[in-house]
């Protein structure tokens, strides 16, 4: 899980989420953005999509 946080000259912050995943050579990449600062990202719900995602390449 790696995580980036931007924020505007006027403000705005956003982040971006990017978890990647893989089940023997292969893998997957699942990315998720919002609003907002670091402790609004979703972590757990990102970990939680990339496991379902692995379970279902094959």
């Amino acid at each position: 899980m790696h995580g980036l946080h931007t924020k505007t000259s006027s403000g705005a912050s956003d982040t971006r989420l990017l978890s990647v995943g893989r089940d023997s050579r292969t893998v997957t990449v699942v990315g998720r953005g919002q609003l907002g600062v670091f402790d609004d990202a979703p972590v757990a719900d990102c970990k939680e999509t990339t496991t379902t995602a692995v379970a279902k390449l094959y």
